[in-house]
């Protein structure tokens, strides 16, 4: 058996990488370049620089140009520090926590349902398909038929609580004036909207990490007397840690990029109608594509994104634990 000199291996190794490295630059990496570069002033920053290196005067000092820069960034940390100001990106990031709460709870709901699914009881496959049937459904569709569901006057809602005389528990629940804690009406109804949308997904991937654990540990369980609720505690919760751990992170990461809130929101309310149940994502495509500041969008993109990177790995840091084997 003859070996292949170290430069072959690379480059059939490399053969495989490069396309996919080059995808990521192209639809990754210069889209952020791109991105960060229009925070930052975009074509007046880039005429400065040239100017600057060609020796010509650049229309102002360094410390000009380098305030102009940052100039999106300071009035986003205004927005964010102002106290008197609780109707715009404040507004919209305490929007943006509160769905990402309450999205927590489909990953709880998917693990209950999934570990009583894997207990096998009757119907246990069509149950598999109902839950998961809402995540096949695109967001646009399954806003606009959550829309009909829940008009006020015509939904299929509020008029089967009136029809079993249940009238007085009918709400207009996509009002922005009717207040619960800590939001409106209406935004409890876009969470719940996702929750219906997504507890699906965690309901297949936490019953694969469950149908992954041998049965033999549960057999070993019951030998030395635990119960059922003490082999789902002591047993299966930490050999799904992993699982439920990378389901919080992606959650984490896509905390200020919403896309199923964000076009959840956008039917749902439409432009600037909505502006009180916005999130951070609705925020910034408003500024980027209603109000043409394309650099104050960008600079709350980069923002959200060092954000969001920054919770991920605190996140990481805060749920890691040593790895149950078997």
């Amino acid at each position: 058996m003859t070996m292949r000199p170290d430069w072959q291996k690379r480059l059939f190794i490399g053969s495989f990488l490069l396309p996919g490295l080059a995808l990521y630059t192209l639809f990754f990496a210069f889209p952020a370049a791109e991105g960060l570069r229009i925070s930052m002033g975009g074509e007046s920053l880039n005429i400065g620089l040239r100017l600057a290196i060609e020796g010509l005067p650049a229309g102002g000092s360094w410390l000009e140009m380098t305030g102009e820069a940052l100039a999106s960034y300071r009035r986003l940390l205004f927005e964010i520090s102002d106290p008197a100001d609780l109707y715009r990106v404040r507004r919209y990031l305490g929007n943006s926590f509160f769905l990402f709460f309450f999205s927590l709870l489909d990953l709880v709901l998917g693990f209950v349902i999934a570990a009583i699914l894997t207990r096998k009881p009757y119907g246990a496959r069509f149950l598999r398909v109902v839950y998961f049937f809402p995540s096949i459904l695109s967001a646009a569709a399954a806003t606009i038929m959550w829309a009909m569901v829940l008009n006020p006057r015509y939904g299929l809602l509020n008029q089967a609580l009136r029809t079993v005389g249940l009238g007085g528990f009918a709400q207009p629940w996509l009002s922005q004036v009717k207040m619960l804690p800590f939001a409106p009406l209406a935004l409890y109804a876009v969470a719940l909207i996702g929750v219906w949308g997504s507890v699906g997904v965690a309901v297949l991937l936490f019953t694969a990490a469950i149908q992954n654990v041998p049965v033999t540990l549960y057999e070993s369980a019951r030998i030395d007397g635990a119960s059922e609720l003490q082999s789902f505690f002591y047993v299966t919760v930490p050999l799904v840690w992993e699982m439920f751990r990378t389901l919080l992170v992606l959650r984490v990461i896509g905390l200020f990029g919403n896309v199923g809130g964000y076009a959840t929101v956008q039917i749902l309310f439409g432009g600037t109608g909505g502006s009180k149940v916005w999130l951070v994502s609705n925020y910034f495509h408003y500024h980027a594509f209603g109000a043409h500041n394309w650099s104050y969008a960008a600079a709350v993109i980069v923002a959200a994104t060092g954000a969001a990177f920054l919770l991920a790995g605190a996140t990481l840091w805060a749920t890691r634990r040593d790895a149950a084997t078997f």
